[in-house]
């Protein structure tokens, strides 16, 4: 009778799960690791990245690394593309977006030389936590030059908006500057009392500018439009009549270019009345009249009868009835010549 052992022969241990991903190098100083993590959406290619270690721990390490890194979404292929190519790229998007006024653009660009000196040719993969927070301590002005703290603040927050871009474009796993830490923001204060004029003070300044040519730009500004905003006011936004005025566009300075821009917020596109004596200042002159203004420029030149049909391309006999408005200035010159005649006389 045969017996049957099979019962009491132990189990046999399943071994060890192998990792295809994780293999020893030939030379046997090392370990290389390969792992699948998925298609690529664009190629549909697999996307293996591949590093070599020293120890096999530190492979298996980074292999789960990248494993959990594809699974998150925040997987980035090995790129050497730099902080000015990073930084070239947040500024095309910047002056592509409708939303973004050009002058804050013109800001941006102002703000990043200080990156860029430092950190422009390096690969944005490369930039450590250690490394900005080292320049954010030593940052200086040309010539070592202290900054003053609303510049250093936006230097750095620029620095910050271009790797928060970088992490977006899937060029950066993870964000080194996200606990970069920037200046706090000046607190706002009241404006001191010496800075600014009493109504008694405005009412003097707008009878002193009364017959300046910009008296009307002087007077909006002290009824508190924005430079911008009074700089960007055509005839058709005033309404003479019904003393009243619309903001929807701002006259402003790009690198030296004079620019027609959107207003500053929504908010700031806005309609207002217009105080009687400020509604004066902007009585409007239409083109014909200014067209009048030429002629009785040139009469008051004491230009000959005869030169100013010719310029203007009319009849004489049109010049002088349509145009012939002897100013109060021209009666009393002629007033005191008939004056010395009548003494003379005598």
């Amino acid at each position: 009778m045969s017996s049957d052992t099979s019962d009491s022969e132990p189990p046999k241990k399943r071994g060890e799960p192998t990792d295809s991903s994780i293999t020893k190098l030939p030379n046997g100083r090392g370990w290389r690791a390969r792992p699948p993590l998925g298609a690529d959406p664009v190629t549909g290619k697999q996307v293996r990245p591949t590093k070599v270690f020293a120890t096999k721990r530190a492979a298996q390490d980074w292999v789960t690394e990248q494993r959990q890194q594809w699974s998150t979404a925040t997987w980035a292929p090995k790129s050497s593309r730099t902080f000015d190519e990073v930084a070239d790229h947040w500024l095309m998007l910047r002056e592509a977006d409708k939303s973004i006024g050009p002058n804050t653009v013109r800001a941006d660009r102002e703000s990043l030389p200080y990156a860029r000196r430092a950190f422009g040719a390096v690969p944005v993969q490369h930039l450590t936590p250690p490394a900005l927070a080292n320049w954010s301590a030593t940052l200086t002005g040309k010539e070592g030059r202290a900054l003053a703290p609303a510049t250093r603040r936006r230097a750095i927050v620029r620095l910050k908006s271009v790797l928060v871009h970088a992490r977006k474009m899937r060029w950066l796993t993870y964000d080194p500057s996200a606990d970069l830490e920037s200046p706090e923001q000046k607190s706002i204060t009241a404006t001191a009392a010496d800075d600014i004029w009493t109504p008694e003070q405005m009412n003097y300044f707008l009878n002193h500018i009364a017959a300046h040519r910009l008296c009307g730009c002087f007077a909006l500004t002290l009824l508190g439009l924005r430079r911008e905003e009074v700089g960007g006011l055509r005839w058709s936004d005033i309404d003479i009549n019904a003393g009243a005025l619309q903001i929807r566009q701002a006259r402003v300075d790009v690198n030296g270019r004079d620019t027609i821009v959107t207003p500053k917020t929504d908010r700031s596109a806005r309609d207002l009345p217009v105080p009687a004596r400020e509604l004066a200042m902007l009585k409007a002159i239409t083109l014909g009249k200014l067209r009048h203004s030429s002629i009785s420029r040139m009469r008051a030149a004491d230009m000959p009868p005869t030169w100013l049909p010719a310029w203007h391309g009319h009849a004489e006999r049109t010049t002088q009835a349509v145009y012939g408005r002897v100013t109060d200035d021209r009666l009393i010159a002629a007033s005191a010549v008939i004056s010395a005649n009548a003494v003379g006389g005598n």
